[in-house]
Order: C-alpha cells, then structure tokens, then sequence
C-alpha cells in the first residue's frame, strides 16, 4: 500500500505581511482565501493549514491545472460551375462552418488561419479536365504535402494531410485576426498544359439539388 501523501506545509504569515482585502486565488491545486476570522482560533479540518491572526490559507483541489485549447474549424464550399485559370484559386462561395481562429469572405477563395499550430486539411472537387491543384500559404509558398493532381478528366480529386501552420507564416494583413496579421491559405490551379480547369456539378450532370463542385474543411489538432 503507498503511503499517504505528506500534509500540506505550514506557513507563517501575519496581518502585516498581507492585505486587508478578501482574496481567492485558485491555481495549480492550490487555493489561497484571504479572509476575516475571529482572532485566535485553528481549526485544521477541511484542509485548513494554517490560522493566525484573522488569516487563513487553504490548500484545496486543484482549479486550472488543465488550459483549454479554443478548437478551430471551417468549411468553405461551391456549388457553382467554374473555370480556374492558370494560378487562380477555387471561389468558394459559402462557409457552413466558420469557428475559432479562422476568417473566410464568401465568394472569394482567400482562407485565413489566424493562430499557429497544427491543422488537419481535407480538399475535394469534381473536375471535368486533367489538371494539378496546390494549397498555397501566403500567395508563394506550396504546403509541401498539398499539391494533388488527375490525369484523367471527369474525375474527383481529393487530399487530406497535416500542416503546421507557424507563427512566421503569420505575414498576411487580415482586420479579422487579433494581431491584425494571419497565414493566408488557398486552394490554386497549378495546371500548366490546359488555360483553364473546369469544375462540375448540377448543371452538367442534369440534377436538380444543388451540389458541390469544390470544398475545403480545415480542423484544428
């Protein structure tokens, strides 16, 4: 059987050595009350350490040893028919989900990610030519493990990977983020045999529900 663990130290304090003003500071298993009690009592239950003058510390469970992470997730869709020149990204017309470090303006393809860490990336559409397609941060540099491509047409073409996003790639100007810069994220056609790559839904398939051409879902780890 382990031993118990050895009871909280006794401290010294006076009415000298601290204020007059009631405090409770919880951290790291250690709460700190401050409080006005009658003079000469001690009473060593209820984890009550030390008593002296009107003051008391209390060693009690701990209260933050555990920082909650704000989760950031997105996912930014088209359903429109498009035709992607050479070097330009995917629109992405509407954002069903848009929450924590993250910005999107609909009907533009511009994502930003407002905070570095680790980000899990899923890109999907549905193409009618061969073509090349790369996830660039800030207009010039390939995420190594984002370019993905088709050599045949009417196909669907998909990637899902991990990406660190660092807090140098947070160069962009962006009014949305706290620190008025973010890491800029696009989807852009790298097809260099071809002028344009066209992306297909309802229109060519002769559906009447609405379906999505391209999308891009972006999850926090």
């Amino acid at each position: 059987m382990e031993n118990p663990p050895p009871p909280p130290p006794l401290i010294d304090a006076s009415s000298s050595d601290i204020s007059l003003n009631p405090v409770d500071i919880s951290c790291n298993g250690i709460t700190i009350k401050i409080e006005d009690i009658s003079c000469n009592y001690m009473d060593l239950s209820n984890n009550v350490s030390v008593v002296c003058n009107k003051y008391y510390i209390q060693y009690a469970e701990p209260s933050c040893n555990k920082i909650e992470k704000k989760r950031t997730y997105l996912t930014t869709y088209s359903l429109q028919e498009q035709q992607i020149e050479h070097g330009s990204p995917i629109v992405f017309e509407h954002n069903e989900t848009l929450h924590g470090q993250c910005c999107h303006i609909e009907n533009t393809g511009d994502i930003w990610i407002c905070s570095p860490g680790y980000y899990q990336v899923y890109m999907n559409m549905y193409h009618l030519e061969p073509c090349q397609f790369s996830i660039y941060k800030n207009n010039t540099d390939i995420i190594p493990c984002g370019t993905v491509g088709s050599i045949s047409g009417l196909s669907q073409l998909s990637t899902a990977f991990v990406v660190r996003i660092r807090r140098s790639d947070m160069t962009q100007p962006c009014s949305m983020s706290a620190t008025g810069y973010a890491c800029l994220l696009q989807v852009l056609n790298n097809t260099s045999n071809i002028p344009y790559v066209t992306l297909i839904g309802s229109q060519s398939s002769v559906n009447v529900v609405d379906q999505v051409t391209a999308s891009l879902t972006i999850v926090s780890l």
